[in-house]
């Protein structure tokens, strides 16, 4: 971190030079966050930064609640940290922009960095932040596609969505002309509350919809396990036709079973489907795992 060296002065000859401090601020959980912070610390040893040897890693984590990240932000500044690795959402970047305009920062973005404001443009960011965005609006339209292979026979859907997070930003219309495109009537149900989860989802049965789509938000990141418990258990296997045929069942009795075997690899001969018609399911292409 050459960068960091010219601002703080080389040290004395024979004396040990000072460990550069790296700030990492997530506005996820710590555990939610493992994986990103595993893969930063394997760059780090990459460049040749090894954490407890010749660099000091701060965490900082929000545990999906962003009125923390100026606080956390702040606090990183005042450590007098080298660089700070904004992740788990654009609300990290833009807290830790507010808090210093002195300490480069990187950040992972699920939104685009310039409408949010993050950078100038994306070829020539301008002053010191800098990142990856991977254009959340871009891919719920995917994941709708995806949802209409695995569920057919979709009419009505509902997207949850954080109204106070600014990965918002394109989300719900993209998702509406996805909808649109398969015939679907998508309704949005805002939560930013773990008590308005709850209630998204009884909105959501008392609608009659076929499915529920979460939008990408490290706030529901973080609350995934409520969210799958808020959905209900799925319905429980059928048994193994061997071990109905022993309690007496006729084999006449028992339906034919679909081997359900599914992987998100696609044959390049299938294209998707450009629309179809509400409650009808569109042509599905062959997987295998």
């Amino acid at each position: 971190m050459p960068g960091w060296r010219q601002r703080h002065g080389s040290s004395r000859r024979g004396e040990q030079p000072p460990v550069p401090v790296v700030g990492f601020l997530s506005g996820r959980s710590q555990e939610d966050s493992a994986g990103d912070a595993a893969a930063f610390r394997q760059g780090l040893n990459e460049m040749g930064y090894v954490a407890g040897r010749n660099v000091v890693l701060e965490y900082r984590w929000a545990e999906g609640r962003n009125e923390r990240l100026p606080e956390l932000a702040a606090d990183l500044v005042r450590q007098g940290v080298a660089v700070i690795a904004a992740v788990g959402g654009n609300n990290s970047a833009l807290s830790a922009r507010a808090a210093t305009a002195t300490i480069p920062i990187v950040f992972t973005s699920g939104a685009d960095p310039i409408k949010v404001g993050l950078v100038a443009s994306l070829d020539r960011p301008g002053g010191l932040v800098t990142g990856v965005s991977w254009f959340a609006a871009e891919s719920v339209s995917k994941l709708l596609e995806l949802l209409g292979y695995l569920v057919p026979n979709v009419a009505r859907a509902v997207l949850l969505v954080n109204p106070s997070s600014p990965e918002l930003a394109g989300q719900p219309e993209t998702a509406q002309q996805a909808a649109r495109a398969l015939g679907w009537h998508l309704q949005l149900i805002e939560a930013r509350s773990d008590k308005e989860i709850d209630t998204a989802f009884a909105d959501a049965k008392r609608q009659r919809a076929d499915a529920l789509v979460v939008s990408a938000d490290p706030f529901f990141l973080t609350r995934h396990q409520q969210i799958v418990e808020a959905g209900g258990s799925p319905p429980a296997p059928d048994e193994p036709f061997r071990t109905r045929i022993r309690k007496g069942r006729r084999p006449s009795q028992l339906r034919q079973q679909p081997s359900g075997r599914v992987s998100t690899r696609r044959r390049p001969d299938r294209p998707y489907p450009q629309g179809r018609q509400a409650g009808r399911a569109p042509s599905r292409p062959r997987y295998k795992i």
